[in-house]
């Protein structure tokens, strides 16, 4: 899928994230996700 956005725009997004979850990698922001959704059921699913 292309989503006609430049490569550093997903950059600048991802580091902004990154930033916002206090998270030092992708690693450790899905580790957070995935320790919180183990401790906290499905909180991190935006079906429910």
């Amino acid at each position: 899928m292309d989503l006609g956005i430049s490569p550093r725009t997903v950059e600048i997004h991802r580091a902004n994230m990154l930033s916002k979850l206090g998270a030092g990698s992708s690693t450790e922001a899905l580790r957070m996700y995935f320790e919180d959704t183990l401790l906290n059921g499905s909180a991190g699913d935006p079906a429910q």
